[in-house]
């Protein structure tokens, strides 16, 4: 264990806490409860070899309801019962919730540039791709798409 390394070499460095990340666009709040119970078997660890950690960053990969209902609030309330439960209130804990803040604040327009048929399946060609807004969309996240009439604007 690292932290063992560190004691052992007598360096004099302040650890005060764990940081981790589940994962983007996480829907299970069952992988949050298994990060955080590796973390306090690690802090019981880190106690016992003289470190005060009192900081837990639960990273982001909050979901965001993008075509499926998620409870998010009681995905909230069951990772903040088990650090309440089991750090007590004395730790401080970060999140990056990224995502989850502003994934409805963009929207990508795109135009169909083509159809063809490959082995039996329609393909369709856009005008942009994974590095325009669609790197979520071939990860298989579900983005709702609508539909636009044709236009025959030139802007």
């Amino acid at each position: 264990m690292l932290l063992k390394k560190v004691k052992k070499l007598n360096l004099n460095v302040n650890i005060v806490g764990i940081s981790f990340h589940v994962g983007s666009q996480c829907e299970s709040v069952d992988m949050w409860i298994k990060t955080l119970t590796t973390v306090l078997d690690i802090f019981k660890q880190a106690h016992k070899l003289g470190f005060d950690l009192n900081i837990i960053n639960i990273g982001g990969g909050f979901p965001v309801n993008y075509t499926s209902e998620i409870n998010i609030v009681s995905m909230f309330k069951t990772i903040s019962k088990f650090i309440t439960d089991n750090f007590g209130h004395d730790v401080r804990v970060f999140a990056e919730p990224g995502r989850f803040l502003v994934a409805n604040a963009g929207v990508l327009v795109s135009k169909v540039i083509q159809v063809s048929e490959r082995k039996n399946q329609k393909w369709v060609y856009l005008d942009a791709g994974i590095y325009h807004g669609l790197m979520e969309a071939s990860q298989g996240i579900k983005l709702p798409i609508e539909f636009l009439p044709n236009s025959s604007s030139t802007s």
